[in-house]
């Protein structure tokens, strides 16, 4: 083999390997969005006119890996109130009845090992589904216990937010497809029958000490392909990596944030960029609470480049979803939790 052609084998590898060296090595004070080079998240309206959605989901995929959907039309009611009901009506021993259940309790995920010297100061309900995308009530693990005691019907309302916001992912999935310029349904068969999480996870009113290794949540970039974030309560704390600095990303009222995850950087040969982010905890905020849902595909189907690779860049190697996961979750839960089944 030439050098030449030696060297391309290695530069998908090493275009991972450089974002993973950024998240672990950028320490800079977070800025303010509007003081970052002009930066701010793209805002996709989801009732315009397809052509200016695709392009706008194109340059905010190909860039920071991260932009908001609004009008999206998802009632969020139904997860508030079962939120509400995990964090506010049971108390902490009611929710460690849970653990390995679907429960993840404080510190018991790290989500970076070089940056964080304990784990998150998190925790969290984690929702899982295996079944096919069309199916109306797609979740299997909600705790049969929590249900038959709770005042609200948990099962229910997570089956119909659960169906909603796998229907929103299929339809950017298909926005992502065009972006690339080939057939919307080219992730059609990785969507058949997801993979799919859906947290509940709060942060309690504990400021975040970066310099000291200390985060609500470490920075990382999402495993899957799609990650739909709704902050429920608090503020934001959500901070991205943007040339070389922290930028915090406000929320915004009745819009959705939208995360681009490795899978798609795969899918994509490198062109949308999985976004770093993290949480931060200021002094003297109230509790955050949010809901990320991850959009993960098909546990076994082959993920592998969809478009020819970027001059001077090689293909991505193929892989699974499951055989990342389980890399991924060996580093996020390095105690050996069960609860690492739930992570996405």
């Amino acid at each position: 083999m030439r050098f030449s052609n030696l060297l391309l084998t290695f530069t998908a590898a090493a275009t991972a390997l450089k974002l993973n060296q950024n998240i672990n090595s950028a320490n800079a004070t977070p800025v303010d969005t509007n003081e970052c080079s002009g930066f701010k998240p793209q805002m996709v309206d989801l009732t315009s006119d397809e052509s200016s959605i695709v392009a706008q989901i194109k340059n905010a995929a190909e860039n920071h890996g991260v932009f908001y959907v609004c009008n999206h039309g998802i009632g969020l009611d139904l997860a508030n109130e079962v939120s509400k009901a995990f964090f506010d009506d049971l108390n902490q021993t009611e929710r460690n009845q849970f653990l390995g259940r679907g429960y993840v309790g404080i510190a018991k995920e790290t989500l970076n090992k070089h940056t964080q010297t304990v784990g998150d100061q998190k925790h969290g309900f984690s929702f899982k589904s295996t079944l096919p995308s069309n199916a109306t009530k797609p979740i299997l693990n909600p705790p049969l216990v929590w249900s038959n005691t709770s005042k609200i019907n948990v099962a229910d309302n997570m089956h119909k937010v659960v169906f909603d916001l796998t229907s929103l992912g299929t339809k950017l999935a298909e926005y992502f497809c065009l972006a690339l310029g080939i057939d919307r349904k080219c992730l059609s068969g990785y969507l058949d029958v997801p993979l799919r999480y859906l947290r509940l996870l709060e942060y309690p009113a504990v400021k975040s000490i970066p310099e000291q290794g200390i985060f609500a949540a470490g920075a990382h970039t999402d495993y899957g392909l799609i990650t739909i974030l709704d902050i429920q309560q608090g503020s934001s704390g959500l901070e991205i990596l943007v040339n070389g600095a922290w930028v915090g990303i406000p929320k915004l009222a009745s819009c959705l944030i939208i995360n681009v995850g490795e899978m798609m950087l795969r899918f994509s040969n490198g062109r949308f960029k999985p976004v770093p982010h993290r949480v931060v905890m200021s002094e003297g905020t109230e509790a955050r609470r949010s809901m990320p849902f991850f959009l993960n595909g098909n546990n076994s189907m082959t993920v592998y480049p969809l478009v020819p690779a970027m001059p001077g860049q090689n293909d991505f190697a193929n892989t699974t979803f499951a055989e990342f996961l389980a890399a991924k979750i060996k580093e996020s839960f390095p105690d050996g939790t069960p609860n690492q089944k739930l992570r996405a």
